[in-house]
Parts: C-alpha cells; structure tokens; sequence
C-alpha cells in the first residue's frame, strides 16, 4: 500500500542499444511510469485525507469535498514537484487545484506568485496555495497580490470563488481596554529611563514639551497609568510629579494585556531622490538588533502626522506594489517612531509590541531576545 506520493519511486527502465529501440522503450517507460503515479496517488485519495479537506467542509456550506491527486503533476518543473503535492477537487461546482507547501520555508509571496501562476498555466483552472501554517504579514501580502491561498483553521482565501474567510470571525471579539497612544509613550519612557530625574519636571507640562504632547492629553495619560496602577502620582504643591516605584521589569510584565500595536498602517513606497523620511522598525529593526534573518522589504515607520504632511507635499515617493523591485514598507504610527528611538532605530519596547502578536516561531524566539537588551 502506498503511504503517499512522496513515496513513489522512479521506474527504471533498460533502454537497448538499437536508438528506435531507446525511443520506443521510453515512451513506454515514461507511459508506465505516470500510469503507475496516477494510480498509487488515486490510491491514496481512499486512505488519506489533504489536510485542508476538515477544514473547507467545517467552514464552508460543503457535505464532502471530493479529490483526486492532480495526473499533470508529472509536467512541472522538477523545483516544483518537489515543493507541492497537488490535489484536483471539485468546490461549490468549479474545479480547483490545491497546491500543498510541504517545504520547511516560507517562499517569499513574489517567488509563490510565480510559481502558482506556472501551475496554473499547467493546470488550466485555478489554483490555491496550501501551507500549514503561515505569518499573519505573509497572508495579508498574498491577498494584496490576489493569490488564492488556504491556511487550514486561520484563513481561506480563494477570490475565484468570491470567498474569503478568516477564522477569527467565528467568535464575537472581545473588548478589551487598552492605554492611549498617549499613556503608551509615556510608560515607554518611564520603562526606559527616559523621564527627567528631576521630580519637578516629571510633570505634564514639562513632560508635554519633553514628548510633543498637549498639556490636557499628558494630565489624562498620568490618570490612565494610575488607574492601572502601573506608575503613581505624588503632590508637589500643586503640582502632580509621575514616578515608577516598582521595579522597571515587573511594570513591564504587568502591562501586557494593555499594550497595543503602534503601527496604525503600512504602505509601499519607493523613494525618488529624497532620505528615509523615518527610522528604521518592523522585521528589519528586528533583524538588526537580533540574528533573526531579514527577509525584506527595508521597513520604516513614520508618525501620522508626518505621513500626512508626506503625502501632501507628493514629492519623492511614490506607492508600489509590495515587493516591487526598491519598495520600501511605510508603517505609520500612532505616536513619534523616533520619540524613545535612537541611532535611526524605533525603541525596543515599541518595536517588540509592534511584532509579538506575529505568529512565526522564529520572530517571536527574536521578540523575546530583544527584551534582553533593555536595560531594566
């Protein structure tokens, strides 16, 4: 019984000398040898499951989702032979194809692109990409690029059929109270030592000039961060002084659930005769300042403000796709990215919210190694 298709061997065949003799014994041979492929992988179609079958069929108005291993396999590319394993099934009345990842790496969306669109060329009908598991950055810029794409118990994503579902719809979100921009920044600056040692000036009119913020958004900050008991407020006169009286580190831990991404947005650029308009962030900070791989495009961030005031001015940038050739990617924050940054780069502490809820493995093993250069 065959296991899988991964399985198969490669029929040998010996070819006599006569050269009408080699060409007859390889057309056999090749006609046996996909006669043998076709059958073993209908074989397996009776005793195993794709995994993305369970998954269409709980998710979608399906009884059953019939397939049969995909006979054109044998005319890709080798590259691709050895990266999918194909599956032709029959889906609300259309034929799809669904190309299994079974590669360790994740191709960059630009590479799957082209590779789907060879196989779809080979297959005439369309073709989804299949991958166990797949970064929440990575699907987004897949769907930007119009590729079908299926991430069993996350996301399908198939615009030939109009479908696109994401898992997290299934339960109603609940509402969680999160600190204000505003308060955000300046827990940042107090974790990272960052506040006047002078008490006198830990005010909010001295911080608001010190962080760019209004005197009133700074009062309602110092409110949120006493509320949440992450930092306390002493009288001075009648002034109020912000202070960290715990440990920096266990203030740190105990905020977690009331911290917030700061990237509000992202888009893709490419610069024309001008400077990086803002410091470096995203997975290129992250490749920087850990051994995390960088796998691109080079990532900014920038303010609202400033993207605006970009975006006004419409001089030296213009948008592309993402990965085009030069793209950069834009993130616009909810505060000033170079507010705690420095030497070009965004904070830690803000880096490591913008990326923790990434569900690649190996970003968040990063997330967790960046933490350790904080100086708590």
């Amino acid at each position: 019984m065959w296991s899988s298709r991964g399985d198969l061997k490669r029929v040998r065949v010996t070819i006599g000398q006569d050269s009408s003799a080699k060409s007859i014994h390889s057309t056999i041979a090749i006609a046996i040898c996909h006669h043998t492929w076709y059958i073993a992988s209908n074989m397996v179609d009776h005793v195993a499951t794709p995994p993305f079958v369970d998954y269409l069929t709980a998710v979608l108005p399906l009884d059953q989702l019939p397939c049969v291993g995909w006979e054109g396999q044998l005319a890709l590319p080798l590259v691709l032979r050895k990266r999918f394993d194909c599956w032709r099934c029959e889906l609300l009345g259309h034929p799809v194809l669904f190309a299994i990842d079974g590669a360790r790496d994740e191709p960059t969306p630009g590479q799957l692109a082209k590779q789907i669109q060879m196989i779809t060329g080979q297959a005439g009908m369309p073709v989804a990409y299949v991958r166990g598991n797949m970064t929440a950055l990575g699907r987004l810029r897949l769907a930007e690029q119009g590729v079908p794409f299926v991430v069993p118990g996350k996301q399908c994503f198939l615009p030939p059929l109009g479908i696109d579902f994401r898992e997290q719809f299934m339960a109603p979100k609940q509402k969680r109270d999160y600190l204000s921009p505003s308060a955000q920044a300046l827990l940042f600056a107090a974790l990272l030592n960052r506040l006047p040692q002078d008490g006198s000036e830990r005010t909010p009119t001295h911080l608001a000039e010190r962080l760019g913020y209004g005197a009133i958004t700074l009062s309602r900050a110092f409110d949120e961060l006493t509320a949440s008991k992450l930092l306390t407020v002493s009288k001075q006169g009648r002034r109020r002084v912000l202070a960290a009286e715990q440990p920096r580190q266990e203030i740190w831990q105990q905020a977690q659930g009331l911290l917030r991404t700061p990237v509000t947005g992202a888009h893709h650029i490419r610069l024309v005769k001008r400077k990086e308009p803002g410091p470096v962030a995203g997975l290129t900070a992250l490749a920087q300042r850990t051994m995390l791989a960088d796998p691109g495009p080079r990532t900014l961030a920038i303010s609202r403000a400033q993207w605006k005031l970009l975006c006004k001015n419409e001089t030296g940038i213009e948008e592309v796709p993402a990965f085009d050739a030069g793209a950069l990617c834009m993130q616009v924050w909810s505060y000033e990215p170079l507010l705690l940054g420095a030497k070009g780069q965004v904070d830690p502490l803000s880096l490591y919210t913008s990326l923790v809820e990434d569900t690649d493995e190996r970003t968040r093993m990063a997330c967790e190694e960046l933490l350790k250069e904080v100086p708590w």
